[in-house]
């Protein structure tokens, strides 16, 4: 796991509006999401002195980062004209930092606090929040890092949040009312366990399974309407994290949302640890398809995919859940095969909101197991999806993930490669076992990892035998079929 990365953000503020960006798609870290100007703290900004409020090396990153980010340094006097700065800072000379800092007028900044990345996520960062107060509303000249940006209301921003149209992490719309309202500064560790939301219409909370790395947590997300409420993956093995999962469901029923059932994405059993013992507890029907439910009868849904985890205390489906089935508060059941038969999502088309189950996952790939999947299924469920173009999607693993289009297209994109891929390995190799195509055909991925991708190897040879691009011997051999290159 990746160590923890200093960070600064300053929320810009006049007027009871604070200036908010949109980051841009090529971003590794939460394309598309709505945020403010910040970023890491650099060794530079550490060798930077200066009084102020907080600490003064993420201080001085905020300022740093807000003036490459829009073009705006906020009120001061500085030496040299601020576009100028700008643009050595931009090119990568840091030469006149010192001149920025000293011309900042720190009065009109104020610290709102520390909020910790949870420990759940690929990507970490301990990040320092500031305010920043303007005297008018002046217009940003955004960088590369940023799609767009403009001056919003808090409550618009709160409405624009619900409505789905306006992604962003929970500490983004904590610091916008602690810059526009103040408050004494918050702080956020990140061993924190709270139900979160980026948006839209679920929420979620990253619960501790026995899955596959590198993820180590499965959300459980939390959907409804109308006063019910359900509870989809309950995946904890573990009684902490199950109790957890308990407190969160006391908390909302005392908010008049009482559960009334569990939903199973799928058969894997790292998205279903929890979900007979919650379904006991509360005395509510676990829901599934009817192939799901025939899998997990059958003792099915163990193995790599599910991160080893055994076959134990396996739910029983008790309430089948169809294409085109309704749920409370506006959600939709969608069938979408191919990580595993009986796959669903569930669909808030209103906010534009997708449960996507193992559909897709942000931080690593999704596993097509010949035995337990179909790749040809999973590539029309991935096309099906981003024809929805969802605006957030909350998957089983990881981070929510905006821009739903681009991402379900990007996935299906990287998979379409890999079949190339494997076509080219199977013209080199001729008629090759499943050991020689692995290493070809996964050049670009360490070999120990070559076991793994064995499984989805297999998945895309399946797929080239079944359009009849390649064929199989019966025993251990693949090569090109005859007949595909004849023509």
């Amino acid at each position: 796991m990746e160590p923890i990365r200093q960070a600064a953000v300053v929320v810009p503020v006049c007027d009871h509006k604070a200036l908010i960006l949109e980051r841009a798609g090529h971003l590794r870290f939460q394309p598309g999401f709505h945020s403010f100007p910040g970023g890491l703290i650099d060794p530079d900004d550490h060798q930077l002195k200066c009084e102020g409020p907080g600490p003064a090396a993420a201080r001085c990153a905020a300022v740093r980062e807000l003036l490459e980010e829009t073009g705006l340094a906020g009120p001061g006097s500085f030496d040299q004209s601020i576009a100028k700065i700008r643009e050595k800072l931009l090119n990568g000379d840091t030469s006149t930092i010192s001149d920025l800092i000293e011309g900042v007028d720190w009065s009109r900044w104020r610290y709102l606090g520390v909020w910790t990345t949870p420990e759940y996520a690929n990507i970490r960062f301990e990040t320092h929040f500031f305010a920043c107060r303007f005297d008018r509303h002046e217009l940003p000249k955004p960088n590369i890092e940023v799609a767009r940006t403009w001056w919003i209301d808090q409550a618009e921003a709160h409405a624009r949040w619900s409505a789905g149209t306006l992604p962003a992490s929970p500490p983004v719309l904590a610091a916008l009312d602690a810059a526009i309202n103040p408050t004494d500064p918050f702080d956020k560790p990140g061993s924190a366990r709270d139900l979160l939301s980026a948006g839209g219409a679920s929420r979620y909370l990253p619960l501790v399974t026995p899955t596959l790395p590198p993820a180590t947590h499965t959300n459980c997300s939390l959907v409804g309407g109308e006063g019910c409420l359900y509870v989809v993956d309950p995946a904890p093995v573990d009684p902490g994290e199950r109790e957890l999962l308990w407190r969160a469901i006391e908390t909302l029923a005392e908010q008049g949302e009482q559960l009334s059932g569990v939903i199973l994405t799928h058969l894997h059993h790292d998205h279903l640890g929890a979900a007979a013992w919650l379904a006991a507890r509360a005395d509510v029907p676990i829901l599934a398809t009817a192939q799901t439910q025939s899998d997990l009868r059958l003792g099915l849904g163990a193995g790599i995919s599910a991160g080893g985890a055994g076959a134990v205390g396996l739910p029983e489906v008790t309430q089948l859940l169809a294409e085109g089935d309704t749920l409370p508060g506006g959600w939709s059941v969608l069938l979408t095969p191919g990580h595993a038969k009986g796959h669903l999502c569930l669909w808030h088309a209103q906010t534009g909101t997708l449960i996507a189950g193992d559909m897709i996952a942000s931080g690593s790939t999704i596993l097509v197991e010949p035995e337990q999947g179909d790749l040809c299924d999973y590539l029309a469920s991935l096309e099906r999806l981003a024809a929805l173009n969802p605006r957030l999607i909350v998957p089983a693993h990881g981070l929510p993930i905006a821009q739903g289009r681009i991402a379900l297209e990007k996935l299906r994109d990287h998979r379409l490669e890999r079949e190339r891929k494997t076509m080219a390995a199977l013209q080199a190799v001729n008629s090759g076992v499943i050991g020689e195509l692995v290493a070809v055909a996964y050049d670009d991925t360490p070999s120990f990892l070559w076991p793994l991708a064995e499984l989805s190897l297999r998945s895309h040879l399946n797929k080239l035998v079944f359009e009849g691009r390649a064929y199989f011997d019966g025993k251990e051999r693949w090569s090109v079929d005859e007949k595909c290159e004849a023509e």
